[in-house]
C-alpha cells in the first residue's frame, strides 16, 4: 500500500501533467489555424485550473477562449463569456461578472436555454453583492426559463440557489422557501 501511496499521481502533479500537454497541443497550432481548437484547447486549461482553485489563470486562460472562439459562432461566444464570468464569480469579483453577463444580455444573442444559465449566474453574482432582492428576482426569472423549457435539471438548480438565499431569512425565522414553489 505504501508503495502505490508513494507513487500515485497527486494532484498538483496532475494539473501540472495535463497543463504541459494542452500547452503543448496549442503550441502546435501554427497561427492562423485552428482557431475553434485553440478556444477549446484554452477553455480546458481554464476549466483545469479552476478545477484546482486557481482561479486567476483560469481567467486568464477563459479570456483567451473568448478571444479565439469568434469564429467558432455566437453560441460558442456566449458559452465562453458565460464561463468567464463564472470564473469570475469564483474569484470573488461578482461586479465584473455582472457586467459580462449584463453585456451578454444587453446583445440579445443568448439562446433560450443560455438566458436561463444565465439569469441563474446574475441571481448568483447579486447574492453575491448583497443585493438579495435583485437575486430573488433573478432567480425567479431562471426559474420561468427552465419551467417554460421543462428544463427539471435546471429548476433543480435555481430552486437549491434560491434556498441558498432564502437560508438566512429562515435562521431568523422567516421561511420564503414557498415563495418560487
Amino acid at each position: 500500500m505504501n508503495l502505490v501511496l508513494q507513487n500515485a499521481l497527486q494532484p498538483h502533479s496532475l494539473l501540472t501533467q495535463t497543463s504541459h500537454y494542452l500547452r503543448r497541443a496549442l503550441a502546435s497550432l501554427t497561427p492562423g489555424t485552428g482557431q475553434a481548437l485553440r478556444g477549446l484547447l484554452h477553455a480546458s486549461l481554464a476549466q483545469l485550473y479552476s478545477h484546482h482553485g486557481y482561479h486567476g489563470p483560469a481567467i486568464t486562460f477563459m479570456t483567451q477562449a473568448v478571444e479565439a472562439s469568434a469564429v467558432a459562432g455566437v453560441r460558442a461566444i456566449v458559452d465562453c463569456l458565460v464561463g468567464l464570468a463564472w470564473l469570475h464569480v469564483l474569484h470573488g469579483q461578482s461586479p465584473v461578472a455582472l457586467n459580462f453577463l449584463q453585456s451578454v444580455q444587453d446583445a440579445v444573442v443568448a439562446s433560450e436555454d443560455q438566458e436561463g444559465v444565465i439569469a441563474n449566474m446574475v441571481a448568483v453574482a447579486l447574492k453575491r453583492t448583497g443585493r438579495t432582492r435583485q437575486a430573488a428576482e433573478g432567480y425567479y426569472c431562471a426559474s420561468r426559463v427552465a419551467w417554460d423549457l421543462g428544463q427539471r435539471r435546471n429548476q433543480a438548480v435555481v430552486l437549491a440557489n434560491f434556498r441558498t438565499l432564502c437560508l438566512p431569512c429562515r435562521e431568523c425565522g422567516r421561511d420564503f422557501t414557498h415563495v418560487l414553489l
